[in-house]
Formats: structure tokens, sequence, C-alpha cells
């Protein structure tokens, strides 16, 4: 397994660990392929030493390392919020959004063969700012 700061591909860090539970349901959830057949291809980072990090210093590293173009944390709202919406930064325009753990793999695949851009997804997400998907 390669080390955080040399993540190649897209990243999911966790970044609170108050709810193991819904830990392992998010993963379960990341895993479970779309009606399509799609999953999500993620790195994970499950490190203790994450606890309560901020999110922006990380997302801020990972710009630096040049390595990716997209960060995603499992960070306080996602544990809390009944949706789990993941946070999503992309790195390049240091935009971001929330997204629910089944649609992660909508902004991955496509994002991966540039076949849209990240601003899409932004403009998709609904009035709370979390993007569900397609409608």
């Amino acid at each position: 397994m390669s080390t955080f700061a040399n993540a190649k591909k897209m990243s999911l860090v966790r970044t609170d660990f108050s709810d193991n539970a819904a830990w392992r349901d998010l993963l379960t959830d990341l895993q479970r392929p779309s009606e399509h057949g799609f999953v999500a291809q993620v790195e994970v980072f499950d490190d203790q030493a994450l606890d309560k990090a901020d999110t922006l210093t990380l997302a801020h590293d990972a710009a630096n390392n040049g390595q990716i173009s997209l960060r995603v944390f499992a960070d306080e709202v996602t544990m809390s919020h009944a949706d789990r919406p993941l946070l999503c930064v992309d790195l390049a325009a240091f935009a971001s959004l929330r997204v629910v753990p089944s649609e992660l793999h909508s902004i991955e695949n496509n994002l991966s063969i540039a076949n849209m851009d990240f601003e899409e997804f932004v403009d998709a997400a609904g009035e709370d700012g979390i993007f569900r998907g397609f409608t």
C-alpha cells in the first residue's frame, strides 16, 4: 500500500473516527456496484493519526504533491449526516462539493476518463450542496 503523501489515484481519507459502524457502512456502500456495474476506484486511508485533521490542510498538501487531482474526505459531517455525504475537493481549482457514497463512482469514473468536468457535478448538486446523481 502506498503512503498517504504519495497516493497516485483518487483517495478517500478518513478524518473522523467517532463512529466505526458508520465507517464500515460507508465502505460497504462505496464497494456496492451501481445499477450499471460501476464502482469508484479509490485508495482508502484509514489512519487514526488523521483523526480531526484539517481537511483544507490535507487538500493543500495533496495539491502540492501533484500526484492526484481529487481528494475525498470522510469527515465529521460525513459521519454525522444521515446521507453520509463525502467531501470531494478538486485540487486543481480548489472547488469542493459533497457527494453521497452511492454516487462517488459517477464522479471518479467520469473524471478519470475526462468525460466530464468537476464543475458539472457541482452544478448538479442539490440546494444543500450534495450531489445525489443526475436526474
